[in-house]
């Protein structure tokens, strides 16, 4: 097999896999309404008030994701008193229908969609089939290409306007003197994107703000460090989308502008945060020196790392976390704890962070970034 046929394979696998991955998640739209971003929080409380459609929305919601969290099973089983009684009823008959034709127009949609997407493959496999392996530029304008075909990227990463998203995130530690509780105000601002290109700081986010920090008294600090600005996406879907996922569940980067959009404008919404996305918890064994940070809680390939007890004493652990939208500004208070973070020059405290040992391993390593994010002096 020569390598031009080993090139023209790689390419046709990856169309394949990238389109089959695409219409996985094409397939999943025709199950809600593709025209209304609904807050799980907000549709909560509209179908608590009594609303069949809100009701019936939520059920199919809890019922595809009922391993997301422990009390959906037990608000699905509510929801399924509540509405048995209705059943009868013209409104429910009436809503039923409506959410029937609904997914069925959306799955019509999907269809459409898919089968565009294949004819441009199959112009695309043609033109690109006798591609030379050793023409980088030309793999790379291939490889692009796909995307741009599968993602329909210039719809996708483009938006003629700013958005923000600015969250509290709030970290409780129960101790034998009681909870402790410290938060801070942390943020993802996407600019204008006008360009196709995903790599653009537009597109991924580009985040602000600084790690919470909880105050045991004379157990110790504790602070809820922050990812690598890098991982700004990855923050926004694990993470904001986790604790406040939208009814009908919004699948496909298609609709990117429309979720920054609805995410943009929800504020004033709490809920907890599930232990699968908890930030990584650290401290340090002299407060005054950045080179004795050492890792006492994390998240790490499903496996979880705990030694919050053990480093500061029977009878401490974590309480809970939470996470609430709001307009409240960000939030610049770390040097009340951390003396060095004012005085220091941030290449000395990367420095002295990644002179510690044990090392700390954080993705892209850690650095002055895990505790300040866009702070200008």
């Amino acid at each position: 097999m020569n390598k031009k046929t080993i090139s023209y394979t790689f390419l046709s696998l990856f169309i394949i896999c990238i389109l089959a991955f695409s219409a996985f998640k094409l397939s999943n739209v025709a199950h809600g309404n593709i025209n209304t971003i609904y807050n799980l929080q907000t549709l909560e409380k509209i179908a608590e008030a009594g609303d069949i459609e809100a009701q019936l929305r939520l059920i199919d919601f809890y019922q595809k994701n009922i391993n997301s969290r422990n009390n959906y099973k037990v608000k699905l089983e509510y929801l399924y008193k509540k509405v048995e009684a209705q059943k009868s009823t013209d409104e429910y008959k009436k809503v039923n229908q409506k959410l029937a034709e609904e997914r069925q127009y959306a799955r019509k949609e999907a269809k459409k969609i898919r089968e565009k997407k294949m004819a441009e493959l199959a112009v695309f496999s043609e033109q690109y089939k006798n591609i030379d392996p050793k023409d980088k530029e030309a793999q790379k304008r291939a490889h692009l290409r796909s995307l741009e075909i599968v993602n329909d990227r210039k719809n996708v990463y483009s938006w003629k306007e700013p958005y923000t998203l600015r969250y509290r995130l709030t970290v409780n530690i129960k101790t034998p003197e009681g909870i402790k509780s410290g938060s801070t105000v942390q943020g993802i601002h996407y600019p204008l994107a006008f360009i196709k290109n995903t790599y653009n700081p537009a597109s991924k986010g580009i985040p602000n703000g600084e790690a919470a920090y909880i105050d045991l008294g004379e157990r110790g600090v504790i602070f809820a460090i922050m990812p690598a600005p890098s991982s700004a996406r990855h923050r926004f879907f694990g993470l904001i989308r986790s604790v406040f996922p939208t009814v009908p569940t919004v699948y496909g980067q298609y609709r990117y502008k429309e979720v920054l959009h609805h995410y943009n404008d929800l504020r004033n919404v709490k809920d907890e945060i599930s232990s699968a996305h908890y930030p990584m918890l650290i401290r340090f064994r002299d407060i005054n020196d950045p080179q004795t940070i050492e890792v006492v809680y994390q998240v790490k390939r499903g496996e979880t790392i705990d030694r919050i007890e053990e480093v500061f004493g029977q009878g401490v652990s974590i309480e809970s976390m939470f996470l609430e939208m709001t307009d409240d500004p960000l939030e610049w208070k770390l040097d009340n704890k951390l003396s060095w973070i004012e005085t220091m020059e941030e290449k000395d405290i990367t420095h002295a962070l990644r002179k510690a040992e044990p090392h700390v391993h954080i993705t892209n390593s850690v650095a002055y970034y895990v505790f300040r994010q866009g702070f200008k002096k």
